[in-house]
This record gives structure tokens, C-alpha cells and sequence, in this order.
């Protein structure tokens, strides 16, 4: 029963969690968390950290190794201890510990931790660049969601007129000034305005579909987003003489750039890296090492007997008795041996590698260069591209207003000649679409001018935000 409760309590605070209005800010701030491009960028950035951690310490600490031998001999071998021939088996067991550091390597590896160094900060930069793209998408989506809703609107507020317009034209056809085909037409226009609400309200299910994608939210959650008061927009435009001013800002802030400069240091350090391929390398070393063996033994007793030499009696010595393997500790220990030393190599002749590795690293640096201004004048087009959309979009937005304001009163005065037998269906119905026609054409270029105006606010460092 408790887990019973458990599961209905989860399941209604996820329901409760999803339920609650999304703003602009929660969607950004959700997608930041749980967006895969973002997850895989700030992956790509943990596995550079790493490589550069290697890379430290790679430069700076020795390389040791252990090993243990154990090796089993028939026929002739060479008894280690006695440096005498044995016939028959023979056991040997081999340990040693060796260490070696790089005392100076052509400066190869300080410029090896720095290309890791550098290459781990333009994946940074990576990561930061997609979670601003992650951002404008969110914000270009969520107020596309906006605009859908508002033609939902706009499709409802024409059903109800048309069905206005259908009471009245029933009532003119009841009092005679009409012929009853005439009720026809409206009732086709109030089905082809259901339709349009259907497909109006489908555009919103898309968008929204659109914005869980970049939130990482299952498709079948309950997702609203709140809609701001965005009635009263200001249009405060920047200065065009200050565009200069937002691209200096954006060529020291924006990600993109940052991670172009950072690759082109790590192509200066990687060309530095095979100059130093020409380099003699010094590395100081150290092993200490030891063996044992089952033909070392050792007498446990002795006996006295005839010693001769060259056929004279020397008299008599004591001689192994008795005797056994002599004890593993001891054998290593009496073994033991320390070797210390310096190793320096002299490159002579790589068959031109060094060369080719030289021109190679050169050419990538270039390439690079290049790249950095590539990037900076994408970014400047894209900066005047967003100021000179935004202007166009304000003013479209403007001209759409008076038009908007200038059918909506076009439309009711014609509604009242139509009401009073003084306008035709068809010049009515025109009135009507010119007034759907010029909503449908503000309401577009209001919503494309506040993301234009928010893009240029991204590109100044202010937060995207509709308050």
C-alpha cells in the first residue's frame, strides 16, 4: 500500500510539475539542464579536461613498471649464482622495478600540456557557443508558440463574427430583403473559419512539440507556456552608428570567437611541438632488480674430508653434508642489484618526418588564422544582418499597425451598412478578409520584431528575457 501511495504521489507531482505555466526564463533555464546538444557539448568539454590532465601529468611525473618473471629450464642452463653450466632443470625466478623521467625533451611536452590546455578551452567555448545557440532557438520557438496562439485568436474571434453575421443574414432573409441562397455563403464561411481554427490550433501543438524537443520533455506531458504582455513594445532600435560598437563586443565575448582563437594557439603550440622535433632528448633513469633460483642452495651440515691439490694432501676440511635451496629473502637480497643513469638521444634522420611534421604544423596554423577571421566576419554579417532585420521588422510592425487599425475600422462600418441592407455579401466578405489579412500581417511582424530585437540584445550581453 505504501509504495501504492508512493507511485500516485510521484506521478501527481510530475503531472503538477508539467501542469505549472512555462515562461520564456523556465524554458531556457530547463533546456540549459536537459538539452542533448548541450549534454554532449559539456561531455566533449569533460573528455578535454581529462586529456589535459594527462597531458600535466605526462609532463612532470616518471613512468615506473614492475615485472616478475618465473621461468622453468631443461637440458643445459646457466646457473645465474655460480655462473656454471647445469644439466637437468632449473627454476629462476626475475624482479625488477625501473623508473624513467624526461628531463628535457625539446620543450615538446610543456607545449604538449599547453595544446591540451588550449584545446580544452575552446571545448568550453564550444559548449558555452551551443548553449547559446540551445537559447535563441528556445526563445525563436517559444515565441513562434506565441504567435500561433494569437492566430487562434484571431481564427475564433472571425467564427464568432461570422456567426454573427449568420444570425443577421437569417434575420434579413426572415424579413425579405434577402433570398434564402443568400444564408449559404455565410454557412460556408463559418465552416471554412472552423477549419482554420483546427489548422491554427495544430500549428500551436507543433510548436510546442518543436520546444519540448529542445527541452528534452516527453511528448505526451501537459506543456503551456505562459504569454507574456507584450502589447506595449518598445522600439528602441540601436543606433546604426553603434554597430561597430556591439561587433567590438561581441568579437570579445561570443564563444564562437574565443574558441577560434583558442584552436589557433593550440595549432602555434602543436607547430612549436614539432619543431622541438629536432631536439636532442635527455631522460635520467633508475632500476633496482634482484632473482632466485632452485640450484642456489645453501649446506645445512657439513663433514669432515680429504682435501688435495694437484695431487697433495691437504688434509682434511669441511665439506657440505647436507644442503637446501637457499631461502627466497635471502637470494634477493644477496642479488640485489641498483642501476642509475642519464640516456640522451640525438635525432639524425627521421627520413624527412621532422621536416614534413614542421611544414604541416605551419600550414594548420594558417589554416587557423584564417578561420579566426572567418569566424569574426561571419559574426560582423550576422550582428548587421540582425540590426537591419530588426529595423525592417519595427517598421513593418508600424506600417502592419495603422493597417490593421485602419481595416478593423473599415471592417466595422462596413458591418453596419451590411447589417442595414446598404453593402453586398461579397463586398462584406472582402471587408472581412482584408481585416484577417492585416491582423494575420501584424500580429507576424510583432512577434518577428521582438526576436530580431532580442537577438540584437543577445549579441549587447543582456539577458533574453520578455519582462
Amino acid at each position: 500500500m505504501r509504495k501504492v501511495f508512493i507511485l500516485l504521489f510521484t506521478i501527481c507531482a510530475s503531472s503538477s510539475l508539467f501542469a505549472q505555466q512555462w515562461d520564456l526564463r523556465k524554458c531556457v533555464d530547463y533546456a540549459l539542464k536537459n538539452n542533448i546538444s548541450i549534454r554532449q557539448a559539456e561531455l566533449q568539454q569533460s573528455s578535454q579536461k581529462k586529456q589535459y590532465t594527462q597531458s600535466v601529468l605526462n609532463t612532470f611525473l616518471p613512468t615506473a613498471n614492475a615485472s616478475l618473471n618465473y621461468n622453468v629450464s631443461f637440458g643445459n642452463s646457466v646457473n645465474q649464482f655460480t655462473y656454471s653450466i647445469t644439466n637437468g632443470s632449473l627454476q629462476t625466478v626475475t624482479g625488477n622495478i625501473s623508473a624513467n623521467l624526461n628531463l628535457f625533451t625539446g620543450l615538446q611536452q610543456l607545449n604538449g600540456m599547453k595544446k591540451s590546455n588550449f584545446d580544452f578551452q575552446a571545448a568550453a567555448f564550444d559548449a558555452e557557443d551551443t548553449r547559446n545557440n540551445i537559447m535563441l532557438s528556445v526563445t525563436s520557438t517559444y515565441l513562434q508558440i506565441l504567435l500561433n496562439k494569437e492566430l487562434v485568436r484571431v481564427a475564433e474571434e472571425q467564427l464568432k463574427l461570422t456567426t454573427e453575421q449568420l444570425v443577421t443574414t437569417q434575420n434579413r432573409i426572415t424579413a425579405g430583403s434577402l433570398p434564402d441562397v443568400a444564408i449559404y455563403d455565410v454557412e460556408a464561411q463559418r465552416a471554412r473559419n472552423q477549419s482554420d481554427i483546427i489548422n491554427a490550433r495544430n500549428q500551436v501543438i507543433l510548436a510546442e512539440l518543436n520546444l519540448k524537443n529542445l527541452l528534452q520533455i516527453p511528448d505526451n506531458e501537459t506543456f503551456e507556456v505562459a504569454v507574456p504582455d507584450v502589447t506595449n513594445i518598445p522600439m528602441d532600435l540601436v543606433d546604426s552608428t553603434k554597430v561597430d560598437d556591439i561587433v567590438k563586443y561581441a568579437y570579445g565575448t561570443q564563444p564562437s570567437i574565443k574558441a577560434a582563437d583558442a584552436r589557433l594557439s593550440s595549432s602555434i603550440a602543436n607547430y612549436r611541438i614539432s619543431q622541438g622535433g629536432f631536439s636532442p632528448t635527455l631522460s635520467a633513469f633508475a632500476q633496482i632488480g634482484s632473482n632466485f633460483s632452485d640450484n642456489n642452495t645453501r649446506a645445512t651440515s657439513y663433514k669432515k674430508d680429504s682435501a688435495f691439490f694437484n695431487g697433495i694432501f691437504l688434509g682434511l676440511q669441511d665439506v657440505p653434508d647436507k644442503t637446501e635451496i637457499t631461502p627466497l629473502g635471502i637470494q634477493f637480497d644477496n642479488s640485489l642489484r641498483k642501476v642509475v643513469g642519464l640516456s640522451l638521444n640525438i635525432p639524425l634522420s627521421a627520413k624527412g618526418q621532422n621536416f614534413t611534421n614542421v611544414q604541416l604544423s605551419k600550414i594548420q596554423t594558417q589554416v587557423q588564422q584564417l578561420e579566426v577571421q572567418n569566424k569574426k566576419t561571419q559574426l560582423r554579417q550576422t550582428i548587421n544582418e540582425a540590426f537591419a532585420n530588426a529595423k525592417a521588422a519595427a517598421e513593418s510592425f508600424v506600417s502592419n499597425k495603422r493597417s490593421f487599425e485602419a481595416a478593423d475600422r473599415s471592417y466595422d462600418a462596413n458591418k453596419k451598412r451590411y447589417e442595414i441592407g446598404l453593402l453586398n455579401q461579397y463586398d462584406f466578405e472582402r471587408s472581412r478578409i482584408s481585416l484577417i489579412t492585416a491582423e494575420s500581417q501584424m500580429l507576424q511582424s510583432k512577434y518577428t520584431y521582438i526576436f530580431r530585437k532580442k537577438v540584437l540584445d543577445f549579441y549587447q550581453g543582456k539577458q533574453i528575457t520578455l519582462q
